[in-house]
């Protein structure tokens, strides 16, 4: 019984579109990764707060006292305070944002050499294959 090599092509070519496809949006998380490791203060912070700078850090922070559960004191936070404050979410901001942005461009890298293997594999088994007209 002869086999014809249609269905075989189509599943050649529909894997290499995928592949195409794959490549191109892991493409383009690696470019937007980039950017974020080239300046992780810009990427969605986590705090709710600007941490560009301490201005913008301080203009969006709710400068009512923060208290714990039978606190009474009623003071506002000094600037040495909330200077801290900014200090450590800025730091944490930027470690939070690389380490996001490593595991991103490493997971698209990976997806990016898979979709180049599984073309590359696709593209020579067609090469290969018998057309309709052998």
């Amino acid at each position: 019984m002869a086999r014809s090599p249609r269905i075989a092509q189509w599943y050649g070519y529909t894997v290499c579109l995928v592949a195409v496809i794959t490549f191109l949006i892991s493409a383009q998380s690696v470019v937007n990764q980039a950017f974020t490791l080239g300046n992780p203060l810009r990427a969605a912070s986590r705090y709710g707060s600007a941490l560009t700078s301490f201005e913008a850090f301080e203009a969006t922070q709710d400068l009512s006292p923060r208290r714990m559960p039978g606190d009474t004191t009623t003071a506002p936070l000094s600037e040495a305070d909330l200077r801290r404050r900014y200090e450590v979410l800025r730091s944490e901001q930027i470690d939070q944002s690389r380490f996001d942005a490593m595991r991103a461009i490493v997971a698209s890298g990976l997806m990016m050499l898979l979709a180049i293997a599984l073309f590359l594999w696709h593209w020579r088994w067609l090469r290969a294959l018998p057309t309709a007209e052998e």
